[in-house]
């Protein structure tokens, strides 16, 4: 997949240094190792080793406002998530070392580390999970299913194209020199876009067209949450 230098994703990517003759071409996705239900592979038996969960490395998870931080192996050897390791995930992106955190929607979490993982286990930032309605309506956020976050040392652009491949997801990516940031959230019908606001502003988004999500998102399944490990940078 190529992604020529126009629309509002050439704003976003200008803005991130790209120049106006370069072609975006960083999301050749690897096949998904095959495993039914976010567990173990086809093949195996329940707390039997597979292969591309023993070849996950600890990713580093940190959270920019509160400075919680930590390393987090998702998934067992089996392919199993390890619910040790989603409660510490739980823990870091909401900034509570003493009050039981906010959940977050186990498949956000997955999708979060697979795009960390697609990037060769780049740290995740996270910047905001749960917060609280507002004005007395319920969001993304408020419903457990959200999170910002950067991959350290991967541009933005890059995360939110990889995130827009996934099906039933909201990508949301944050464009100003002071932001920089991509949301995804879950969603029955994609629908993604690209916001300029600076912090503390709200402008009105910008869709960002997806003209395959008809196809991609009666098309999901479980195991296309999973990651691929890939060789550290």
């Amino acid at each position: 997949m190529t992604i020529p230098l126009v629309g509002p994703i050439a704003m976003a990517w200008t803005a991130l240094g790209a120049t106006s003759g370069e072609i975006v071409r960083p999301f050749e996705i690897a096949p998904i190792a095959e495993a039914p239900e976010c567990s173990a592979s086809h093949e195996s038996t329940p707390g039997e080793p597979v292969a591309w969960a023993l070849a996950l490395e600890p990713l580093r998870v940190h959270n920019v406002n509160t400075g919680a931080d930590g390393l987090v192996t998702l998934y067992r050897h089996d392919g199993t998530i390890d619910p040790d390791a989603l409660l510490e995930f739980w823990r870091i992106v909401a900034g509570a070392d003493d009050a039981e955190p906010h959940p977050l929607a186990v498949r956000t979490v997955q999708l979060v580390v697979k795009a960390a993982y697609f990037f060769k286990g780049a740290p995740i930032l996270a910047i905001s999970a749960y917060r609280a309605p507002k004005n007395g309506r319920e969001n993304h956020h408020s419903g457990g299913d959200a999170l910002d976050f950067q991959l350290d040392g991967v541009k933005a652009p890059y995360v939110a194209a990889f995130l827009r491949q996934q099906p039933k997801v909201g990508v949301g990516i944050y464009t100003h020199p002071r932001t920089q940031y991509v949301h995804l959230d879950l969603r029955e019908e994609s629908y993604h876009w690209i916001d300029g606001s600076p912090p503390g502003v709200t402008w009105r988004e910008s869709q960002i067209a997806d003209y395959t999500r008809w196809k991609r998102d009666p098309s999901y399944a479980p195991e296309m949450d999973l990651p691929k490990p890939i060789a550290r940078r």
